[in-house]
């Protein structure tokens, strides 16, 4: 019987209860072959994350056509955006994501609480640094080397890092697409909230950059620049003073509280004045007096000073003194005093920032499209920039970022364990240009036709933004050792990496055109890296095995199910090296009783066995195609793991023979249903066995889902502490007699006493596990996802 399709995580790492530190190493192989009904749910959410940015975007295009919002309100609105509402953003979500414990619960030395999300931070921001600076270099090079046009530079260098990432999170959350890689049972929330910090960081670095780096190329955002027919007379300036439209209306021309426009009472605003004023002339006075290189040196340091980053180091003050962390965020009967009020009111505020500054950028593709309308010369794209750009920022950059991010994480001690850490580092910097071009054509008098230009090539960057998320689900796994590993899958695939996941080859067999995408290979068998067996499950012709012995160039099919009431779910083969040809595979119950094919040259030749000696099937009773391991040989043994009914039950014989080793059957303590009962059982001897299981329809149900033997499976013991729910796939720890590792769409677990007791390693889904050294397990799963599993230090 097959198993829904279940949704797998991004590479991560995780941390076990018993503080010690296992670690993921996960492979997107997306667009290997993909089945239709394998796309729904990713496809939906990514449309649904994408439209509702454009959605905003709308709207601030509506609120300009019907003149609700002024191309010069805009301006203040984006100014208020920076100034006020990102800093409240940043307090919030830094000062509350900082000292959180979610992740690294199980860590007893509250130490190491800080040091995880001290590390995170800090990679976001060396990340942050790193790639805008590279998109610096890289830009200018190009811009040169192409000869293009000079908005072509900036357009490379500044993608928008604040308000689109932001309302892309905030659509994830609904759509619970990032569910897969949240660890250690923490909610959906609590990740993506910890994702937009991440993120608010990377807005932080790349606006102080901004700012600092220079008018000529690196300009601050729009919110900062003057309006399209300001100039630099004071007559205007004090006009708008006069009219109280000015943005510094507070302040006079020395930069002090000026009383007459303040809303103070004078007895505080004239005492203030003659303070400030003194101060102010004294700072000066002190800072001509400095030698210029020291001048030049704090103008730059000042220009980090914006109002972002004071946001976020307010916010990591908060988040790092327990004792504000405790006022600002606590429960109110727990000592956040501040937090009903004090919090709400700024994360209230925070919260405007990303759909406000969306509804700005829909004000300015408004202003910039009813410009292209009017037309004398609406300007002129060239082809070059737009697809120099465009790879640049969609394709380049996330080939460059993910296995980049990936390496630095999986391969060094550098980042933390944290999914969602490698999740935003590799989104970071990706995505359209930043809508500073606009303001760039303003600031520097750039013409008209240029304007023109980069109205359209904003409109087209923000049209392609919608990215589609494609899945396939990898049921089957087979590794060879800690370098070769093959998977197979849905949709006929079958894939090949013989460098421990760092590159994978589709070496899939050809398929009759007509139900190409109905295969599921959900068993695969390999020997070497040169020589594989699979499964296809199914009924009738569906169920099929297909070989190859040069490393999947070309595959023998070897055997073709002609029997409608057969279902194959699942093939072994036997370990010793001697008999490694002899092998099984496993058929739902025909005529009563469960239906055996066997091999003796390594699945070159199938036929099927007598099952006189089988015991008859329970009404209702079958196998799940979950993992490829509801058929097990060890030892010279043969077992079969079976549900439908309550309890599972096991079968085994007494010998190497299926057909005459006396097949007999016991039930496992684990607890059976109609989706429930055993999915995996393994031997790791003639005589110590695991099985696990549970309800794939409750993945988060832990009652009876496993139980051991220490007799050869002619008895079983429903284990002291379960899983963290149910589970599909598990295999014994090569060189650690008691170990194994279990894994499921609700998580992962690992037992020291031979399946007795069981411990989560995380929450991260998978469907199928197998352990091929002392340190190193490889696990698959639907998302087109594989893992490979560091034990080193449990």
């Amino acid at each position: 019987m097959a198993t829904p399709a279940c949704r797998f995580p991004l590479p991560t790492k995780q941390r076990p209860r018993n503080s010690l530190l296992a670690r993921y190493t996960r492979f997107d192989l997306h667009n290997m072959g993909v089945a239709i009904a394998e796309l729904i749910v990713p496809f939906t959410g990514a449309i649904q994350a994408a439209v509702s940015v454009i959605l905003t975007i709308g709207f601030g295009v509506a609120a300009a056509q019907c003149n609700l919002l002024s191309p010069s309100a805009a301006k203040e609105v984006s100014k208020l955006c920076v100034r006020m509402f990102l800093p409240a953003l940043l307090i919030y979500k830094i000062g509350s994501n900082l000292h959180q414990d979610t992740g690294v619960r199980y860590i007893p030395v509250l130490s190491k609480l800080f040091m995880f999300t001290r590390d995170a931070y800090l990679g976001c921001t060396v990340w942050s640094i790193s790639y805008t600076l590279f998109s610096v270099l890289i830009g200018r090079l190009l811009t040169r080397f192409f000869k293009l046009p000079a908005w072509v530079t900036p357009a490379i260098a500044f993608n928008n890092t604040t308000s689109l990432p932001l309302l892309l999170i905030q659509s994830l959350k609904q759509t619970h697409i990032l569910d897969s890689i949240l660890i250690n049972g923490e909610s959906g929330n609590a990740a993506m909230d910890r994702a937009e910090s991440y993120f608010l960081v990377n807005a932080m670095i790349n606006n102080s950059l901004t700012f600092a780096l220079g008018p000529r190329l690196l300009k601050p955002g729009d919110e900062d620049a003057p309006d399209d027919h300001e100039e630099d007379d004071n007559t205007q300036e004090q006009d708008g003073q006069a009219d109280g439209e000015s943005s510094d209306m507070e302040r006079g021309p020395d930069g002090i509280l000026d009383e007459e426009t303040s809303l103070l009472p004078h007895r505080i605003v004239r005492p203030t004045n003659r303070i400030e004023k003194k101060g102010y002339l004294k700072t000066q006075e002190w800072y001509n007096g400095l030698p210029l290189w020291l001048q030049e040196v704090l103008a730059i340091t000042w220009q980090f000073a914006n109002a972002p980053l004071l946001g976020a180091v307010v916010g990591t003050v908060i988040g790092l003194t327990p004792a504000l962390h405790r006022l600002f965020f606590s429960p109110s009967n727990e000592g956040g005093y501040f937090n009903a009020w004090l919090t709400t009111s700024i994360k209230n505020v925070g919260e405007l920032f990303a759909s406000m500054q969306i509804i700005v950028v829909g004000v300015k593709l408004s202003t910039s499209m009813l410009r292209m309308k009017r037309g004398e010369d609406s300007g002129e794209v060239h082809k070059t920039s737009l697809v120099l750009v465009t790879l640049l920022r969609f394709i380049i950059w996330p080939l460059i970022s993910i296995p980049f991010i990936w390496v630095i994480a999986s391969k060094t001690q550098l980042l933390d364990a944290d999914p969602m850490l490698w999740f935003s580092m590799m989104l970071m910097p990706t995505g359209p240009p930043a809508m500073i071009l606009v303001a760039l054509t303003d600031v520097t008098g750039a013409a008209e036709t240029m304007k023109m230009t980069v109205a359209k090539f904003l409109t087209i960057s923000y049209a392609i933004t919608p990215m589609i998320c494609f899945a396939v689900q990898f049921r089957g796994l087979s590794p060879v050792s800690d370098k070769a590993v093959w998977v197979s899958g849905t949709t006929g695939t079958v894939l090949r990496s013989t460098n421990a996941g760092l590159s994978w080859t589709n070496v899939s067999p050809p398929l009759p055109s007509e139900n190409a995408s109905s295969f599921e290979f959900r068993d695969i068998q390999a020997f070497s890296a040169s020589t594989a067996v699979i499964l296809s499950i199914g009924e009738g012709n569906l169920s099929r095995i297909y070989q190859t012995y040069d490393g999947g160039l070309h595959w023998k099919r070897s055997f073709v199910n002609e029997d409608a009431a057969a279902f194959y779910d699942c093939m072994a083969f036997e370990k010793e090296v001697a008999r490694q040809g002899h092998g099984v595979a496993m058929s739902d119950p025909v005529d009563g009783k469960f239906r055996l094919l066997e091999t003796w040259d390594g699945g070159a030749h199938w036929s099927i066995v007598s099952n006189t000696s089988m015991p008859a099937a329970l009404p209702g009773e079958f196998a799940f195609a979950a993992s490829g391991t509801c058929i097990e040989a060890a030892a010279g043994r043969w077992y079969i793991a079976t549900g439908g009914v309550d309890p599972g039950r096991i079968f085994h014989t007494s010998s190497d023979s299926v057909s005459r080793g006396g097949w007999k059957v016991s039930d496992s303590k684990i607890a059976g249903g109609a989706a429930a009962g055993v999915f995996s059982v393994r031997f790791r001897d003639a005589r110590h066995g695991v099985a696990v299981g549970g309800d794939f329809q409750k993945p988060t149900a832990n009652n009876a889902s496993a139980s051991w033997s220490s007799d050869g499976g002619a008895t079983w013991n429903r284990a002291m502490s379960f899983p963290g729910g149910y589970r599909s796939g598990v295999s014994w720890v090569p060189g650690r007699r008691q170990m194994a590792v279990a894994v499921g769409t609700s998580g992962s677990d690992f037992t020291v006493d031979g399946g007795r007791s069981w411990v989560g390693i995380g929450n991260g889904t998978f469907d199928a596990v197998e352990c091929v050294a002392r340190d190193i397990c490889w696990a698959s799963g639907s998302g087109g996802r594989v893992a490979r599993l560091n034990l080193s230090g449990l």
